[in-house]
């Protein structure tokens, strides 16, 4: 017998082992591994994983071997067995080998992946499960992966039920970095903290501590420090996106695809907009940072607001940094502006010099990373053009990141529906009878600031205005 066949049996063995075991814990009233019954499991699948890597390894080699150039249809990938969960092949029935090469997933990616191959089960009309799915589909090891984390948290198995699908909380934690591609204000990188029980609570100095010299014998300084609350309330943030059912023909790749799309633009839009200038106008809605009460705003008055010179723009970029400094806030990389694209375009194309010619004032803002006196530049369509008596003015901020807090929940759920009635803007869309499908993320957090001091604002930004 060749070496592969010896390994091909041996990972099919280890395979049928797993299977057991998992189908020995899902007979149980509480369906999760016990310690002993996860570290055996670990075990046993770190086995499965090193006997695979031999069994394509001696493939390879006998194939070189004997010269051929192609990889014969009728070769296992057992991957497909062990991720999908399924039963034994039926005898005579040849093995299915993959065509598409399972590549390692951006950030992100994941989650996105997941809600498409729910989804593409559920289209199915209940032939798959969501694990058969990925594995058909050239993602056995992605599914294998998942199926190892569902065994700890009985309620991730990808299985819809009343309240849709819990991610897996290591998935869970992706949702932040999948969101800031779309998102100035995770681009700031805030201090991620967990909500416990949707809720985050610290007490921070509303005034600082003092020190000075004193001699020997004397009386140490007490300060009389003031404190002030960072509380933050878990805010629901819910996208959903439609889909026609003509989806069913789609590959997993299109659906996946769609499905990214479509959160990082709803999602990503609304969080970005939130975060920045959140009104709080009640309970379920989030106050932005640039809107907590007591953060700093300087004024400065143009000449001409719509066309202000260099030496203005200098002296008013000095006042935002001097309030901050002035209050203690050490200047550091963290710091950032914050502006609309209509006030970097007219900071970007400042020239100096005879002319129109000249060089430009500010070259740092030139390229993909602008950078405005030494500090980096967010630049979001959220922070508005239109405010003001004249419906054209703008916000310019100064932000620093180590204040910043975003407290986030672990869980993020899913949820799928081709029944519900969805108000689109007024106008209800009724799923079933428009053969449509919906799909629903919903995750919740909040945003806080550690010091006030750390944000400060100036207003009446008419810069480049038309």
């Amino acid at each position: 017998m060749k070496r592969s066949e010896r390994l091909k049996a041996k990972y099919l063995e280890l395979v049928a082992k797993s299977k057991g075991m998992i189908e020995a814990a899902e007979k149980r009233e509480n369906k999760d591994f016990t310690d002993q019954e996860s570290k055996d499991f670990d075990a046993l699948t770190e086995e499965m994983d090193g006997t695979f890597k031999a069994y394509e390894q001696a493939l390879k080699a006998e194939k070189a071997q004997a010269g051929e150039e192609s990889v014969p249809t009728n070769e296992t990938n057992g991957n497909a067995n062990q991720a999908a969960g399924a039963g034994e092949l039926a005898e005579g029935e040849r093995e299915k080998l993959y065509a598409r090469t399972e590549t390692k997933m951006e950030t992100g990616q994941k989650i996105s992946l997941i809600a498409a191959s729910v989804v593409k089960a559920k289209l199915s009309g209940g032939e798959k499960n969501a694990f058969q799915v990925l594995s058909d589909e050239g993602f056995p090891q992605f599914a294998l992966d998942i199926q190892r984390g569902s065994r700890n948290k009985s309620s991730n198995t990808l299985t819809p039920a009343a309240g849709g699908v819990l991610l897996p909380t290591p998935l869970a934690a992706e949702v932040v970095p999948f969101l800031r591609p779309e998102t100035t204000f995770l681009q700031l990188n805030p201090v991620r903290v967990p909500l416990t029980a949707g809720q985050y609570n610290q007490p921070v100095g509303a005034t600082g501590a003092v020190a000075q010299y004193v001699g020997e014998g004397q009386k140490k300084p007490v300060t009389d420090v003031t404190f002030d609350k960072l509380g933050l309330k878990a805010k629901k943030l819910a996208a959903i996106i439609l889909l026609t059912k003509e989806a069913k023909k789609w590959t997993i790749i299109d659906i996946q695809a769609y499905i990214e799309r479509e959160l990082r633009n709803a999602g990503g839009q609304t969080l970005d907009l939130n975060g920045w200038l959140g009104t709080g106008a009640n309970a379920d809605t989030p106050t932005g940072i640039l809107n907590v009460s007591g953060v700093g705003v300087v004024t400065h008055t143009f000449a001409d607001p719509k066309a202000p010179t260099l030496k203005e723009l200098d002296a008013a970029a000095s006042k935002l940094i001097l309030y901050m400094t002035l209050r203690f806030i050490p200047e550091t990389s963290r710091w950032a502006w914050v502006m609309n694209p209509r006030t970097l375009r007219y900071l970007a194309d400042m020239r100096v010099g005879a002319g129109t010619d000249g060089e430009y004032a500010f070259p740092e803002l030139q390229g993909e990373n602008p950078r405005w006196k030494g500090k980096r530049v967010l630049v979001s369509t959220q922070i508005p053009a239109n405010l003001g008596t004249g419906l054209d003015e703008s916000i310019l901020a100064l932000v620093n990141a180590d204040d910043v807090i975003f407290g986030e929940e672990e869980d993020v759920s899913l949820d799928f529906s081709m029944e519900a009635t969805i108000d689109v803007g007024g106008t209800l869309v009724h799923l079933f009878q428009q053969n449509m499908w919906g799909v629903l993320m919903e995750m919740a957090h909040d945003f806080g600031l550690r010091r006030k001091a750390s944000v400060v604002r100036l207003n009446g930004v008419r810069w480049g205005a038309p």
